[in-house]
């Protein structure tokens, strides 16, 4: 019988070790390191205390042995034996043929710690395990490499390698200091080695390490890993300077780069584009928008030509304002970024000598396309909009499109179909190159306050399947209000003469009326029965004849005729008229002051402006 019994180390009284773990691949050396005030460690007692569990293992595995070996000496066990021995033969054909296809494979057992320790030597950082007080149980080759070693081999104490520098020292004191308050921290540094050669840059992390119910057996220990990190700062600083001089470039290239969002809301524009437009002196904290260099036409015939095309950048010469108000001829590459907002590049074009020649003149042609104050917008053979200016957009009814759609359904998105079929005919015989067509007023919005008069030009000369007809839009809605206004004072004026010719001719009737009123007041006493009546006659005349001078002056043909009168007397004897004009809703009261002054004026147009 064999008896295997692993993982178990004795250590001699009188012998020590670095590595106070019981681990194989921690025995580094048998001689401790000179660390300043520490003791090493010893497990004698840990050893004995292993001995003493595999005691009663031992005993049963001899009383076995002795039990088997009494069965093989009585012939009584025989059959037991040759059916023993059948079933070893069994398993050891199986076991042949295991061999033979490769499924079972006999071989030196790896110990766990050879695992760990090939495990450890496989990172490019140097681990180290140590205690709290600095004693050193483990370390990996990069450890060494990093930290350096003694005359014996032995791995350096983070104490004495990382003492040397003053950047170190102090790295050192703040890295121990939390390893001893159990806490973890991390430190770059410039190590310089006391060799010599080239000072690198390390990043030391420190890390407590807890043992769950083997505090006793062991002291609290920490885990310290160490980076070379001069390569990865090296390249950091090298892409440090290539952004900077990419910046550089930015800032000061011969193009001007501005980046808005989807609000017109600038996010940023380099110093080429701001010194142009004169605002390279923003007070700290004021934020750009388009609109403060664009027209607000522009900025949405943008918005709606890049909202269409978002992938293709789109070109625009347009005049750019200047914080003093001077305009430059640019022109502006547009397209959509990631975030739907836009991206700008900016071609100062305003030199003399960009503007000769024939691509001068197209920029001037293009610059008063997209300053015109009225809509223009070129139609394709197909009918759709080929290109448009900012006014256009802006004046395009209903907000229904732009470049890219049907000029049928952008224009006359809400009109009547009456209008919409005048205004598709036309359309198509301007398209074939007709005469041109008359100027059509379209209405449109919830309460069609809104009118364009719309002109269709052919072209007679360069058409093109993208230009076929032009399309000129004018806001007619102020000139169709007028126009109403003018019409209603129009109907206003012959009511004033109708009323002014019927107000004389009743006014002759009352005075007639009032005159033989006061002859019949005249013949009759108060205490006669029929005075009543004539009185209330007389009365509503007088009433009647009021009514008419006030229909004579708003005809203006009554002069005016100017009387002091007092506004309480006034106002106390037409409430009965305001009460009749005001809705049943409301309550008219009239509390007029006690000492009012008299005014001097004529009590008819009072009357008509209360």
């Amino acid at each position: 019988m064999v008896l295997c019994l692993s993982n178990i180390m004795l250590l001699p009284d009188g012998v020590t070790s670095t590595n106070q773990i019981v681990f194989e691949f921690m025995k580094d050396t048998t001689s401790p390191l000179p660390l300043l005030g520490s003791e090493p460690l010893t497990f004698q007692a840990a050893a004995n205390a292993k001995n003493v569990r595999y005691l009663p293992v031992v005993s049963v595995v001899a009383a076995t042995g002795t039990v088997f070996l009494a069965l093989i000496a009585s012939r009584a066990a025989e059959p037991l034996l040759l059916t023993l021995l059948a079933s070893l033969a069994m398993l050891g054909v199986f076991l042949l043929f295991g061999l033979i296809a490769g499924n079972i494979r006999i071989g030196e057992r790896v110990e766990r710690d050879d695992l760990i320790a090939a495990f450890a030597e496989t990172f490019d950082a140097g681990l180290l395990l140590t205690s709290r007080k600095g004693t050193v149980h483990y370390a990996n080759t990069k450890a060494g490499d990093i930290l350096g070693r003694a005359p014996g081999g032995e791995t350096l104490p983070i104490e004495v390698a990382l003492s040397g520098a003053p950047a170190s020292s102090e790295a050192l004191f703040r890295l121990t200091r939390a390893a001893a308050q159990g806490l973890p921290r991390q430190e770059d540094f410039e190590l310089t080695r006391a060799n010599g050669g080239a000072p690198r840059l390390m990043r030391v992390l420190c890390r407590p390490i807890q043992l769950p119910g083997r505090e006793r057996e062991f002291e609290p220990l920490v885990s310290w890993t160490m980076f070379d990190i001069t390569d990865q700062r090296a390249q950091e600083i090298e892409t440090t300077q290539r952004l900077e001089s990419a910046l550089g470039f930015y800032q000061s290239a011969p193009v001007g780069f501005v980046f808005a969002d989807a609000s017109g809301l600038v996010r940023h524009a380099n110093a080429t584009f701001l010194n142009w437009t004169g605002r390279s002196q923003q007070p700290a904290g004021s934020r750009l928008r388009l609109m403060d260099f664009l027209p607000v036409e522009t900025v949405q015939s943008i918005q709606t030509a890049t909202l269409a095309n978002p992938a293709e950048a789109q070109s625009f010469d347009i005049d750019v304002s200047a914080a003093d108000g001077r305009l430059l001829a640019m022109r502006l590459v547009v397209r959509r970024d990631r975030d739907s907002g836009l991206a700008i590049a900016a071609i100062n074009r305003g030199t003399s000598a960009m503007l000769a020649g024939e691509e001068g003149a197209e920029m001037r042609f293009a610059r008063l396309f997209q300053s015109a104050p009225f809509g223009i917008a070129a139609v394709g053979s197909d009918g759709r909009i080929s290109s448009a200016n900012g006014a256009f957009n802006r004046m395009t009814l209903e907000g229904a499109g732009g470049t890219g759609d049907q000029a049928l359904d952008v224009l006359t998105y809400s009109a009547d179909p009456l209008v919409k079929k005048d205004f598709g005919e036309a359309l198509r015989r301007a398209i074939s190159g007709q005469s041109n067509a008359a100027p059509l007023d379209i209405s449109t919005g919830a309460n069609k306050d809104v009118s364009r008069r719309v002109y269709i030009s052919s072209l007679a000369q360069g058409r093109t399947d993208r230009e076929a007809a032009i399309v000129f839009v004018l806001d007619a809605t102020e000139q169709k209000a007028l126009e109403a206004k003018f019409a209603q004072s129009s109907k206003m004026e012959a009511v004033g003469q109708l009323a002014g010719g019927i107000a004389h001719d009743f006014n002759n009737v009352l005075t007639a009326i009032i005159g033989h009123a006061d002859m019949l007041l005249q013949m009759h006493r108060p205490s006669d029965p029929a005075h009543k009546d004539i009185r209330s006659i007389q009365t509503s005349a007088l009433r009647a004849a009021d009514m008419v001078r006030q229909l004579l002056s708003f005809s203006r043909r009554q002069p005016l005729q100017a009387e002091p009168l007092q506004l309480g007397e006034l106002l106390t004897d037409n409430m009965d008229m305001l009460r009749s004009a005001a809705s049943e809703k409301v309550d008219v009261k009239s509390e007029p002051s006690r000492d009012l002054w008299y005014v001097n004026v004529d009590s008819n147009e009072l009357k008509r402006a209360i």
